[in-house]
Parts: structure tokens; sequence; C-alpha cells
């Protein structure tokens, strides 16, 4: 086979490889359309006007869900085009919010007024969010990082009660959060997952050279 026939070859490799990343991307994407609408029906028959307030709570996880909710606000920020999903969705200021809300001192501390600062009734719907998500990564064995764990959790998502925090119109907004949500939460347990099997093999690789050092 001579230079030309070689590079020709390539060439149609290369397209080959193009043409299925394609295909690939445009399946991920009604997966994605289809898991939407899916959570969207599921979810619209469970709204709830409002929801009961913890007993007992966890100060460290409310403060970090508030702050991923602030997080989603500042960046996918075509959510609040609407000013009426806006004024569901945020909080325009810290005076906007409850003197006895605590969820929202982490941001607030850390903002110098660049943070988005999310509504009480957003923060209460991904507390609940956050709950199923919690009780998935709880579970102990690594069948949790399953290739289908983000549908699974998906689903036990769409059986909460959960606040419509956007209009009538946008009642696509929520699910669209909600699975961004998820996403973000499955990079961070993937990153820690990641970090922790990483240390321990490296663990064992400075004990077994030191083994072979002293033998």
């Amino acid at each position: 086979m001579d230079n030309e026939e070689k590079m020709e070859l390539l060439v149609a490799y290369k397209r080959c490889l193009v043409d299925k990343f394609k295909e690939c991307e445009s399946d991920r994407v009604q997966v994605k359309l289809a898991l939407k609408e899916q959570l969207l029906n599921e979810l619209t028959i469970r709204y709830v006007d409002t929801m009961k307030e913890d007993i007992i709570t966890d100060i460290t996880r409310d403060e970090l869900v508030y702050d991923l909710c602030g997080y989603l606000l500042k960046t996918r920020k075509h959510v609040l085009d609407c000013p009426d999903c806006a004024r569901l969705l945020k909080a325009d200021t810290a005076e906007d919010l409850p003197e006895d809300f605590t969820a929202c001192n982490y941001t607030i501390e850390r903002s110098y007024g660049k943070l988005k600062l999310a509504s009480v009734d957003m923060f209460k719907t991904f507390r609940e969010v956050e709950r199923a998500i919690t009780d998935y990564f709880d579970k102990k064995g690594d069948h949790i990082y399953a290739r289908d764990g983000y549908e699974i959790v998906l689903s036990k998502i769409s059986e909460c009660n959960l606040i419509p925090v956007c209009c009538s119109i946008h009642d696509d907004v929520l699910p669209f959060l909600v699975m961004e949500y998820l996403q973000i939460r499955f990079h961070f347990e993937a990153k820690s997952y990641r970090d922790k099997h990483l240390a321990k093999a490296n663990t064992n690789v400075h004990s077994l050279m030191k083994q072979a050092k002293n033998g």
C-alpha cells in the first residue's frame, strides 16, 4: 500500500469516526429530551404548594444545596429571562429572604454581590432533590456507579413532591434545572470516587516500593 492509498484510508477512517460521533450525539440529545419530558409528566401530577419544614436539618448540606441553586441560576441564566419564572426562582437581595433562613449564609458570606440568591421555594425543592441523590449514593457497593445510575436517580426524583418554581408557560424549566443539578452532582461524586481510589492506589504503590527498598 503506497502513501496515497494510506492517506485515503486515514481520511475515510476519520470521516467514519466523525459520522459516528454525530450519530451518538444525536442519540444523546434525543434520550435527554425523552428523560426531560418523562420527568415533567411525573412531577406535574405531584406538585405541591408548600413543603413541611425539617425538624432536624443538616446545616452544611443545606448551605451547599442553596449555593448550588445559586450556581445553577448564574450559569443557566436563560431560565431567568421570563419575569414570572425569575420571581419564583430567585431572591433579588438578602433582604428578600426570611431572617431565620440560615441556608443562605455560606453563599452570602462569599457573594460580594456577584452570586445569585435562590428563592426559599427553589431551595426547598432542590433540598428534596438532593435527598433522592444522597439516598442513592449512600448505598454501599460500586453498583451505584452503574452506567444507568443517572436514569435510576432521575426516576426516584420523579416520585418527589416538589414546588413548581416556574411559570405555567415555561413548565419545562424545573425538569431542566433538576437534570442539570443531577449532572453536576454526578460529576462531584465521580471526582470524589476517583480521588479516593487514586489515593488508595498511590498508598499501595508507595507501600510496595518501601517494602522492595527494605528488602
